[in-house]
């Protein structure tokens, strides 16, 4: 019987060992030529090798009066190659970079809180597309909780300089959103739908099941499908302004030319030009399935939507 239970484990050892080998085999592969990698793997452009994004599953929650904190280190952005997953070009390749600890707002922008920028004379109300739709949270009462959408880029940048703030970074809204272990949902990686956001909970376009079935965008906070930071509303409600000009080409350029435009691979500020700026998350008009925390959309910043809306984000001094 012994003897049996020891060629039992010289076996497993045999083929443990075997898969070992295996799995270094993938992670030593070379980058391809677009500089992607398989599975849950980035570019390594030093080396050009396929090696796995550090991943910390103690991430610290730490939230206080409407601001949570990321702290500093590296994480990988945009799609990975994981099965049932659909990627946009401008969406690759998967990524990594290195920010510094930075604060940002736990909730979306609310209607209550732009009211008191316009009625203080800090935020123009021209920046806000009223007539846009019937959708438009600010003129329809009790939607003082609900978030402050069809804004445009201007009002959403007027307003967190007023609170001192400013808008969030790509790199730093999508850190917040999905935590640093490559998840496509702030939640995790394979449920969604009105459980953890307020989604369109089909594929039909305007047919009335927009917003989970309430057609229209609700009060901020929704408790189910916080990011691993703390945040809520990351990938549903309204999209969310970032401060980043869009450029197809920036995921696929980042780190090899030596452009100033793209070779940030640490605390990355975005194209330096462009016609357009970035959206983030999904909003209540996105399917739900694919409201993915790395799915990026752009617009004109001098138009504003019901399904835009924005948050701040802040700078920690001496933060490295």
């Amino acid at each position: 019987m012994k003897i049996f239970i020891s060629i039992i484990l010289i076996i497993l050892t045999f083929y443990s060992c075997e898969e070992d080998k295996k799995d270094v085999g993938k992670e030593d592969q070379g980058c391809k030529s677009d500089n992607s990698c398989d599975k849950n793997l980035y570019c390594n452009l030093e080396n050009k090798k396929c090696e796995p994004c550090s991943v910390n599953q103690n991430i610290l929650s730490l939230c206080e009066d409407n601001q949570c904190l990321v702290s500093s280190g590296d994480f990988c952005m945009g799609c990975q190659d994981l099965e049932g997953v659909s990627c946009n070009e401008d969406e690759l390749p998967y990524h990594k970079i290195y920010l510094k600890a930075y604060k940002i707002d736990q909730y979306e922008v609310t209607v209550a809180e732009f009211k008191e920028c316009v009625q203080k004379g800090k935020c123009d109300i021209k920046n806000v597309y009223l007539k846009e739709s019937d959708k438009c949270n600010y003129e329809i009462a009790g939607r003082d909780k609900y978030p402050m959408n069809c804004v445009n880029w201007y009002g959403a940048k007027e307003y967190c300089k007023w609170k001192h703030k400013r808008l969030p970074t790509e790199a730093e809204w999508e850190k917040a959103a999905r935590g640093n272990d490559g998840r496509i949902y702030p939640w995790n990686n394979n449920k969604f739908g009105c459980d953890y956001s307020i989604v369109d909970i089909d594929e039909e376009l305007n047919n009335g099941n927009e917003g989970c079935e309430k057609n229209s965008s609700s009060e901020v906070g929704f408790l189910a499908g916080v990011s691993p930071y703390g945040l809520n509303d990351m990938c549903g409600n309204v999209m969310e302004w970032v401060n980043d000009n869009y450029d197809s080409r920036y995921y696929s350029e980042i780190g090899q030319n030596d452009t100033d435009e793209f070779k940030e691979r640490e605390n990355p500020q975005g194209p330096k030009t462009g016609n357009s700026k970035v959206l983030r998350g999904g909003s209540w008009r996105t399917y739900g399935k694919v409201a993915y925390t790395f799915r990026r959309e752009r617009y004109v910043p001098s138009f504003g939507h019901d399904d835009y809306g924005f948050r701040c984000a802040e700078d920690i001094p001496d933060a490295e």
